[in-house]
């Protein structure tokens, strides 16, 4: 008897599970995305890029005016190390080329390792303003999807941009009507005219 009582109860649960989750199916709402396409059509995303862009540009002029300070300092070295040579200098003369040949080395060994320093000093600038940029743009695509999913009601949003470990897309099939990629484009790029300062 007992046993029967707890077959009927677990039977009781399981059929009622399954119909909670046929009943949550037939109200699934389904959308795709493809998160590439929206990051690349996004107003941010272009300014962005100039702007980094710009800034690249400035620590290379500034990383090239510092190798050229170096080139200088090699060049005046070897100079000098050519004059040391000179059978026509005095030995007081060629001392004081060497001892000034030796002074440029020390410099440029400082200017090497200060160059060497600000070359990764500004790189990991550079890659630190890119991580940071693209993730607001991340978080702005993903305020913007979920407004949408709220306001539509989706369920599940699928991004469809990417490949899986096995190469394939993650998502193989979708219909179209689907898709609200545009829309969130479109969104998202209103905001630039509507004096989003961001």
């Amino acid at each position: 008897m007992k046993r029967s009582v707890i077959a009927f109860v677990a039977l009781t649960m399981a059929f009622a599970g399954t119909t909670q989750v046929h009943a949550q199916a037939q109200n699934l709402k389904i959308a795709v995305i493809d998160m590439q396409k929206v990051f690349d059509g996004y107003y941010k995303t272009k300014d962005a890029e100039e702007k980094l862009k710009a800034k690249a540009k400035t620590y290379e002029d500034e990383l090239k005016a510092r190798q050229g300070e170096v080139e200088k300092l090699k060049e005046d070295f070897t100079k000098l190390l050519e004059e040391t040579k000179n059978p026509a200098l005095t030995e007081d003369v060629k001392k004081q080329k060497q001892d000034a040949a030796e002074k440029k080395a020390q410099e440029g060994r400082m200017l090497l390792n200060q160059f060497t320093s600000l070359s990764q000093t500004r790189g990991k600038e550079l890659n630190e303003q890119r991580l940071r940029v693209r993730q607001d743009i991340v978080d702005d695509i993903r305020k913007e999807i979920d407004a949408k999913s709220k306001k539509e009601s989706y369920s599940l949003v699928f991004d469809k941009s990417g490949m899986t470990s096995t190469g394939l897309p993650p998502l193989l099939y979708s219909l179209e009507s689907f898709d609200i990629t545009p829309d969130i484009i479109k969104n998202l790029n209103a905001k630039k005219s509507g004096g989003d300062k961001k």
